[in-house]
């Protein structure tokens, strides 16, 4: 979570997908895609908070289920009205330590809901592993943070690209990335850092809308797509820089300007 946009675009795979007539970019899943177009957005809402809740929680335990930990974030999922089929999943977590082939049964029932639902649980505990602060803040930060356009899993219908729509969708990315500099270069302290992380927000959408040009980027490398120096390369640029220096002075420890950080820059 803390790898800078640009970096990565650097150093991942070099495969020639812009190339094609058509690029069909791989999901982290594309399990039971026929449902994921049909689900209720605010039941992706609330399994998202409830699996954020596993996560800090997880983590303050180094990795350990304990049965109070459990119940706590069950306890979450059944006030927020979770699924019923989820909160039962999360439930045997409550049980005796699960081990051996219960454990990797177990894993499987989450991971088959997960994709059900359209979550990306894998998302969810790098975001969460990846902030350095306090679980208190952790807590706080996922209270305020809006979940309906993050940790949402991709088919591979909505990651599919033709190469001639690559100059529109280069040209939506390098807006995202205007918008994020013109925030970036208010913060010169810590208040300044916390209205920005809240004007951030306006984002969140964008930042959906741009996940298969993104995808794409992470998959071949900016140099393999025409028009991404003309389009994009400029202001990339200089919002990694500007993004250097924050994170230099750890965004005047803003906790909300370091987690929409992270998640702008995935």
């Amino acid at each position: 979570m803390k790898c800078c946009f640009i970096v990565g675009l650097l150093f991942l795979g070099l495969i020639p997908a812009a190339a094609q007539d058509e690029a069909e970019l791989p999901g982290q899943t594309t399990a039971r895609e026929a449902t994921a177009g049909q689900l209720n957005p605010a039941e992706k809402d609330v399994i998202k908070r409830a699996l954020l809740s596993r996560a800090v929680r997880l983590r303050a335990e180094r990795h350990r289920i304990t049965p109070e930990a459990a119940e706590a974030y069950i306890a979450l999922a059944k006030q927020l009205g979770a699924p019923a089929d989820f909160v039962e999943i999360l439930a045997e977590e409550k049980e005796e330590p699960l081990a051996g082939r219960a454990a990797y049964e177990h894993r499987q029932r989450m991971e088959e809901a997960t994709q059900r639902y359209g979550v990306d649980a894998l998302q969810i505990r790098l975001f969460v592993e990846g902030l350095q602060m306090e679980t208190q803040k952790i807590e706080e930060v996922i209270d305020w943070l809006p979940v309906r356009d993050l940790f949402n899993l991709s088919t591979s219908e909505q990651l599919k690209m033709r190469k001639e729509t690559l100059p529109e969708k280069l040209g939506e990315l390098c807006a995202l990335y205007r918008k994020m500099l013109e925030v970036y270069n208010t913060i010169d302290s810590r208040g300044a850092a916390d209205a920005a992380a809240q004007r951030l927000l306006s984002c969140l959408p964008e930042l959906e809308r741009t996940v298969p040009i993104r995808t794409l980027l992470r998959r071949v490398g900016s140099h393999r797509l025409p028009g991404y120096d003309e389009i994009v390369g400029d202001i990339a640029h200089r919002l990694s820089a500007r993004r250097m220096e924050l994170l230099e002075s750890s965004f005047y420890a803003s906790a909300r300007m370091r987690a929409l950080d992270a998640l702008l820059c995935f």
